[in-house]
């Protein structure tokens, strides 16, 4: 199973809790995915239930302003 080649690469490294790592090990390993993988789906469905229509993902920089904590601001 190949994965599909991504067009802009970004290497992330983040510390995570032990028991987070071990259940994306066996999410991954269960779907004979990668963790990456798996990370990215976690990522773009966070992203989507976040985005304003509940379902664009919006990569642009100008629709980069969530702060944590806060509502979304409009793009200026």
């Amino acid at each position: 199973m190949g994965e599909k080649k991504l067009t802009a690469p970004v290497t992330l490294f983040a510390a995570i809790e032990a028991r987070q790592h071990e259940a994306l090990r066996l999410i991954a390993f269960a779907e004979r995915r990668s963790i990456a993988d798996v990370v990215r789906e976690a990522i773009d469905r966070l992203v989507a239930a976040r985005a304003p229509d509940k379902g664009a993902i919006s990569f642009g920089v100008k629709d980069a302003t969530v702060t944590p904590g806060r509502k979304r601001r409009a793009a200026r």
